[in-house]
């Protein structure tokens, strides 16, 4: 009996506590600002209350972008091929129909929906003159590419030591996948060969490093050797330390148990250099490494085509397109939607443009700041388990009462940041918002500070900016138009009212009209799937 009353007194005790807690967190919520009032409605009752205005209003205001020459990272000359840079992005916020919306885009802007066909040797700019869009690439150690939605390579995460922003972009842009007799894009469509000559391939690829574009750029134009090159450009090229070469490092201990759990308990001698965004793993070596969890040696392509046993494979962590002047007509996309409240991230965004910053666009979208928090706290604590604190309530509670030890002066008065410099509002972000990641509730729906430090770096032109709610309301001709519109990615007429453009669930009722024929009505308003 005295136990079950020391139990029946803790469960009272938690419900107390958390009783306290939905109270206090109901009085934060009631002092923060509205959503509203985050929000430009430009000053029209009709905006937010009409359900046709938000598709009016976006047709109105979205003008039509001209066509950009596709933006090359450093090229040596118009005849040499350089790596093509991402231009779009969708840097937040996550939970915001993002993963729907890169969906929606890919979809009605790939090189077959623009009109160029399925296949890889029409996709050049002499047979395919309309702007289509692509992801980067990464491969599995079978030979598989796949697209790589979120690359992260600019922040929205803690930075490690295999897989980081450098200036020099190598592991972003990955070794030119130029191969004779194929067409640029071969890595980008799927039929191209068989898995086995894509491994030769990739290892044909990967097996040698070369110097920087930067590097390239630098001999080129100072015509420098090694004693007057800067410092990188005077060192010998730089090599991977991804998957096997991270047990063949000098600073073997930095990762000894992730190779110590592979089956390596000690250092293993090197294999040579290979480009640094490359993978290279073999039978009985460490297989995985940090970041890159993707390049696992599988006994079952240990033989190659020839019968012959495959001695070590090579994978690709990070694939770009490559291409002479106007050879190509594409935009690449990076949609990770971390980058935004990641201060380091925006500020890496605008360097690694090499001078063309103003080439790049970003899609944002905004939804009610609490709603956003509570499907993120929903995906990681109660669906990943990322978040041990089981109660919303208490967990924005915990949360915001960080936010506020942080910087007090700032949570109490956050319209000072404003009169700030970009780099105190920066460090402010550094301490308080963590980069973006994962389970910032509060901070990542902290909208307008993360956009003030976005537009410190680049002009308002460059952001298309779309409410979560009247995108849910918008019909799918409407959306990609305005994405036509602000990217200049080419809209085919089969696509429009493409379905997987129509974010709303709509009921339909089929009915005669009077000749016979069957028409649909709707009935009600549409509802959102997310």
């Amino acid at each position: 009996m005295p136990d079950e009353l020391t139990r029946e007194q803790v469960m009272r005790s938690i419900l107390e506590r958390e009783r306290w807690d939905a109270r206090k967190n109901a009085k934060l919520i009631a002092k923060a600002p509205s959503f509203s009032s985050l929000i430009d409605h430009r000053g029209s009752a009709e905006y937010s209350d009409n359900w046709t205005a938000p598709t009016r209003y976006v047709q109105e205001h979205i003008p039509t972008r001209p066509l950009e020459e596709v933006a090359r990272f450093n090229p040596l000359s118009p005849t040499h091929r350089a790596p093509i840079l991402p231009t779009l992005f969708m840097p937040g916020f996550p939970k915001s129909a993002t993963s729907w919306l890169y969906g929606c885009l890919l979809h009605a802007f790939s090189p077959e929906a623009v009109g160029c066909g399925r296949h890889a040797h029409r996709w050049g700019a002499d047979k395919c003159p309309h702007r289509f869009a692509m992801t980067a690439l990464y491969s599995t150690a079978r030979g598989e590419f796949r697209e790589k939605k979120e690359l992260f390579y600019f922040g929205g995460i803690r930075g490690d030591e295999q897989f980081r922003f450098r200036h020099d972009l190598m592991d972003l842009h990955g070794p030119d996948p130029t191969v004779p007799h194929l067409p640029p894009l071969w890595p980008w469509e799927q039929s191209m060969g068989t898995m086995v000559s894509k491994r030769e391939m990739l290892h044909a690829m990967c097996s040698k490093s070369v110097h920087s574009q930067s590097c390239l750029l630098e001999r080129r134009d100072k015509n420098c050797t090694k004693a007057t090159c800067s410092e990188p450009c005077a060192l010998p090229p730089r090599c991977s330390n991804l998957g096997t070469a991270a047990c063949e490092d000098p600073n073997w201990f930095k990762f000894r148990f992730s190779c110590k759990a592979q089956g390596s308990n000690k250092p293993l001698p090197s294999s040579g250099c290979y480009h640094p965004a490359c993978v290279r793993t073999a039978p009985a070596s460490p297989q995985l490494s940090g970041q890159f969890i993707k390049c696992a040696w599988d006994r079952a392509f240990a033989f190659d085509g020839r019968g012959a046993i495959t001695k070590e494979a090579y994978c690709v962590h990070s694939l770009l397109p490559w291409a002479k002047k106007d050879e190509l007509n594409v935009s690449v996309v990076d949609f990770t939607p971390n980058y935004i409240c990641d201060a380091e991230a925006m500020r890496r965004l605008h360097e690694g443009a090499a001078g063309q910053h103003g080439r790049l666009r970003f899609i944002v979208v905004m939804r009610d700041p609490i709603m956003r928090a509570f499907s993120e706290w929903a995906m990681f604590s109660l669906g990943w388990n990322w978040d041990p604190v089981k109660n919303f309530s208490a967990s924005m509670a915990f949360k915001i009462r960080d936010l506020k030890q942080c910087n007090e002066t700032l949570f109490n008065r956050p319209d000072l940041l404003r009169h700030l410099p970009t780099e105190e509002v920066a460090q402010y972000m550094r301490s308080c918002f963590r980069y973006g990641a994962a389970t910032m509730y509060p901070t990542t729906s902290m909208y307008s500070v993360c956009m003030l430090h976005a537009l410190r770096y680049f002009r308002r032109d460059q952001f298309l900016v779309l409410r979560y709610e009247d995108l849910m309301r918008m019909d799918a001709n409407t959306i990609v138009s305005t994405l036509s519109n602000f990217t200049g990615l080419h809209l085919s007429t089969r696509m429009t009212n493409a379905s997987q453009c129509q974010p709303a669930t709509k009921t339909y009722m089929k009915s005669k009209s009077a000749n016979g024929s069957l028409t649909t009505k709707e009935q009600g308003k549409p509802t959102s799937p997310f």
